[in-house]
């Protein structure tokens, strides 16, 4: 079953065996000023509705950038993916829209241990959305092998930000919503959740160190 084929999280729930629950987890998040040339250029994609045209334009104009300004901070350690096929088995499989993975010791060819995934809510369905990012951070949960660290996850329709993680059998849905109202909040949410995962995998290497 491809991760699109999974309608909600609820199924998602049902058939991979996990426990969702409403909770916050990004309580420490703070508000962070977002580049300039980054929150003009976006503010004239929204009041020009360029974002509009099509499914695609919304993840190339809106999530794309946003996705991109952040991780580049980080991207001595992590490495963002777009469109690139992620497969556990016959059930989970399929391409994500955005994969946050560490760097790989093979190149930059080589996808590395991904943590992080964001799913446009296409349609701005994104109870469907959940179903398909659940699935996907099912999948790469399996995947690492590490059910004891985090696997987060995004659903956006480039507009609206919702945030995820994924730890052990529950995947705990941010209770607090994110938006292009208010950018540097949500700039800070992604600054929050990428933060995350360049500690965690920093933690993984010093342990492997040891």
């Amino acid at each position: 079953m491809a991760f699109s084929q999974f309608k909600s999280l609820g199924e998602a729930a049902k058939r991979l065996r996990f426990l969702a629950k409403n909770a916050t987890f990004m309580s420490a998040a703070v508000s962070v000023e977002a580049p300039a040339a980054l929150r003009e250029r976006l503010a004239i994609i929204l009041e020009e509705g360029l974002h509009r045209i099509s499914e695609a334009a919304r993840c190339e104009m809106l999530i794309a950038p946003l996705l991109c300004e952040v991780w580049l901070h980080y991207r001595s350690i992590l490495k963002l993916w777009s469109h690139a096929p992620l497969e556990y088995d016959a059930e989970l499989v399929g391409t994500p829209d955005y994969l946050i993975a560490k760097q790989s010791e093979f190149g930059f060819a080589v996808i590395g241990s991904p943590i992080l995934v964001a799913v446009e809510a296409k349609q701005d369905n994104f109870e469907y959305g959940w179903g398909q990012c659940a699935a996907e951070m099912v999948a790469i949960q399996k995947l690492n092998g590490d059910s004891a660290s985090a696997v987060f996850g995004i659903v956006t329709n480039g507009e609206t930000w919702q945030f995820g993680k994924l730890q052990g059998t529950t995947l705990t849905q941010e209770t607090a919503y994110y938006g292009m109202s208010d950018i540097d909040r949500l700039f800070g949410a992604l600054t929050f959740v990428m933060e995350e995962c360049y500690k965690q995998v920093i933690q993984t290497q010093a342990l492997e160190v040891v």
